[in-house]
């Protein structure tokens, strides 16, 4: 049974020395900080690149236009002037243009 015991104990005081231990830094009295001047070089070497490569892919709808032409009115003998006339006009329907951009560039 005192060699069980003593087994424990050294088990238990070897897991307690590799317990790991809290360290804390000093203050740095007397120690001047400030700037340094240092040169300091550096080269680049550039790397190498892919082929430019351009694709776009455009789609487009109907694209119907109607233009209706300029319109008199009514002609009003009193003032003799026309009275709701209106001018020539270019009307869309279903008009679009889409760019899609897959390029590399």
């Amino acid at each position: 049974m005192n060699m069980k015991k003593l087994v424990s104990m050294l088990t238990v005081a070897a897991l307690t020395c590799t317990m790991g231990t809290t360290a804390f830094a000093a203050d740095q009295d007397g120690v001047s900080t400030g700037s340094y001047p240092a040169d300091v070089k550096g080269t680049y070497e550039a790397g190498s690149s892919g082929d430019v490569v351009y694709s776009v892919d455009i789609a487009w709808t109907d694209m119907s236009f109607t233009y209706t032409g300029a319109g008199e009115g009514t002609w009003d003998p009193e003032t003799h002037q026309y009275s709701g006339s209106s001018e020539g006009a270019w009307t869309a329907s279903n008009d679009s243009i889409t760019v899609t951009n897959h390029s590399n560039a």
